[in-house]
């Protein structure tokens, strides 16, 4: 080792340096889970199997399956939308932005989808106050004495939540006949009837202007091949206008006289013995087409067939008029395109006002079907709720009190009884420094765990959630 430099000079100096810290409960308590940790033979045994798994994986796999439609009982973005669908469906997703993005909305909107796919969620955070906010806004959503979010924490959060609980499923009791018909599974499926026609209407007004939009595109498209005068003026109300058998007809006959098609043998008669009257009828002919279509048009029209000075010439105009009459039909067709978006506007002034009222409609329609959901599941099984309840805080305080000879049956016990609570309770919150006083170190207790602000969570606060 190198000495202390007793006079140290200008620059750099390769020296050992010793850093005095003051030994903290949590330096103590880091030492204490992580010497906890080594003895859990079974971690890198079942480690394969769950998000850590996915984690040392180069690639995470997809759990497959249709994505997901999100809850959206906060608004989301498209963004957002991607978010939610991906931690759903992937073993592990990744969410990141700066503050003010909206990470919260996507932690709630998951937490309500875990509730209408009736699956258990975990969510923890290394942070109380990231842990709270999420908690106020499921408060916000299902009203006070219907939040069921069960909120664990320290020994004195967890004798909290009990009491309030208890409370809360007696009140429940109280009302339980007049909540059964509020929260009944015919109202969850009014309110999910809602919820997929608000969603079928926005999916019809989006597609309504692409329509609308493939339809302008079209049209333009079209119109560059044709001269200015032609299109400043509106088109014919229909195609017909410039009947498409006629049309054809002459062009057919326009190319065999120039030589582009064989020539048939009436045809080669015709123009033997007619000669120069040949192209004047072609002329005339192609002259009559013009006459249903407006002035500009005709007016051009007539000066370049009769301008023509070959059956080539004559032809070429008669193109035009094959591709002034696509034209006809591309207006047609936006024309309707825009009756139909404008009927799916009902009444609004354009495309994000209808949106936004649409969007407001689905959050108001998801948040009932999530209150009906959440609550009716509880209502319905009060009794067995409040059963699984005790066994739950049973079991945690058997944990704390077991000697170690019998630690391992109970925590077999609080696994059964933390998989039993779920099916009713299906959202957990916890700290992950508090985790060890509410759940077992087992895994895949959950179907999805959300980790908030995971980038401040280090491995010894992290292995104990049980993803």
């Amino acid at each position: 080792a190198q000495p202390l430099l007793s006079s140290p000079r200008p620059g750099l100096h390769a020296s050992p340096l010793l850093f005095l810290s003051r030994y903290s409960a949590y330096t103590y308590n880091l030492e204490k889970d992580l010497s906890a940790l080594q003895r859990y033979d079974f971690l890198q045994r079942e480690a394969p199997s769950t998000a850590f798994g996915a984690l040392m994986e180069e690639n995470g796999e997809s759990r497959g399956g249709r994505a997901p439609i999100p809850a959206e009982v906060l608004r989301l973005n498209d963004e957002q939308c991607a978010a939610v669908q991906s931690a759903r469906t992937d073993r592990l997703s990744v969410v990141t932005g700066p503050p003010g993005t909206g990470k919260s909305q996507v932690v709630v909107d998951l937490l309500a989808s875990a509730v209408l796919d009736d699956t258990p969620v975990l969510f923890a955070s290394k942070n109380n106050k990231a842990v709270d906010v999420v908690r106020e806004r499921l408060r916000e959503i299902l009203g006070e004495p219907f939040d069921f979010t069960f909120r664990l924490g320290s020994r004195r959060a967890m004798e909290d939540t009990e009491k309030k609980f208890r409370d809360r499923l007696d009140r429940l009791e109280d009302r339980q006949e007049e909540l059964r018909s509020q929260f009944s599974p015919a109202e969850r499926k009014k309110a999910q009837g809602r919820v997929d026609d608000v969603r079928e209407a926005m999916s019809a007004l989006q597609e309504a202007r692409e329509d609308l939009q493939s339809a302008v595109a079209a049209r333009e498209e079209v119109e560059k091949k044709l001269p200015a005068d032609w299109t400043r003026t509106d088109p014919p109300g229909s195609p017909e206008a410039l009947p498409l058998r006629e049309l054809q007809q002459t062009v057919s006959r326009a190319k065999a006289l120039a030589g582009e098609t064989r020539l048939g043998f009436w045809l080669w008669i015709q123009r033997l013995v007619m000669g120069a009257r040949l192209l004047q009828g072609l002329q005339e002919d192609a002259e009559a087409l013009t006459e249903p279509l407006p002035m500009a048009v005709r007016t051009d029209a007539y000066q370049r067939i009769y301008g023509a000075e070959s059956y080539g010439g004559v032809l070429e105009v008669l193109r035009r008029l094959q591709t002034y009459r696509t034209w006809i039909e591309r207006h047609a067709e936006e024309r309707e395109a825009r009756r139909a978006f404008d009927a799916r506007l009902d009444g609004a002034a354009g495309y994000d006002e209808r949106m936004h009222e649409l969007q407001t409609e689905l959050t108001e329609a998801s948040r009932a079907l999530f209150r009906i959901a959440w609550t009716g599941s509880i209502v319905r099984n009060l009794s067995a709720v409040r059963r699984r309840v005790r066994e739950y805080f049973e079991a945690v305080r058997g944990i704390r009190n077991t000697a170690p000879s019998g630690y391992r049956n109970a925590l077999d016990r609080l696994e059964r009884a933390t998989s039993r609570l779920a099916e009713y309770l299906p959202v957990w919150i916890v700290t992950n420094l508090s985790v060890r006083n509410a759940l077992p170190l087992r895994p895949n207790l959950f179907d999805l765990a959300i980790v908030d602000e995971a980038s401040q969570c280090d491995v010894a606060s992290g292995v104990p959630l049980p993803f």
